[in-house]
């Protein structure tokens, strides 16, 4: 009986080798019907925050973002490969799109899982687990609110867990002595 009770209060979902652990208990942060998904699967309106975020990370394309690889890129490449697309002819026929700041990016961590806090029915999601290719950690634009002499430092989501991390992004005008991490383009909808 303990046993059924355990597996009821617990989901798991796997995507690729990447297992995720959600908890019926907790109340959804991130549920599908607060999202409406565009007719072309490109990107995603968030009914409560009213963003609009491309449903894959930079990389990565079509319904179930698994065509493609993600991009890890250093903060100032990030930062580049935006103005890029944005001097283009944008993406999904928008050309303001930007890095979220922290608080917009933790706005769509799902609280219920960890090992891959994020709706998948939403944000598709492709990782094969290797500690190379983790594309979990993703930028953010806020600065970190400290600073250490030498070095600039954002603020970072690790979707294993939804934590806020620090990315160091060496110096921005150089980009040296950069982590390398994925992220996501967002816009204001209205």
């Amino acid at each position: 009986m303990i046993r059924k009770i355990i597996v009821m209060m617990i989901g798991f979902i796997t995507v690729g080798n990447v297992s995720a652990s959600c908890r019926a208990a907790i109340a959804e942060t991130t549920p599908t019907s607060n999202f409406e998904v565009s007719a072309s699967d490109e990107v995603v309106i968030d009914k409560t925050t009213g963003l609009m975020w491309k449903r894959c990370l930079e990389g990565y394309s079509g319904t179930d973002c698994k065509t493609g690889d993600a991009i890890q890129a250093t903060y100032v490449t990030a930062l580049q490969n935006i103005a890029s697309i944005n001097s283009g002819s944008g993406f999904a026929g928008f050309t303001d799109w930007r890095m979220p700041n922290i608080k917009e990016l933790r706005s769509i961590v799902e609280e219920q899982c960890n090992g891959l806090a994020l709706n998948e029915d939403v944000f598709p999601y492709e990782d094969d687990g290797t500690a190379e290719d983790d594309i979990r950690l993703q930028f953010s634009n806020t600065p970190r609110p400290y600073r250490e002499a030498g070095a600039t430092w954002v603020l970072g989501v690790d979707f294993d867990d939804g934590a806020i991390v620090p990315f160091s992004v060496g110096s921005v005008e150089t980009d040296s002595a950069s982590l390398v991490g994925s992220y996501r383009l967002v816009r204001n909808a209205q």
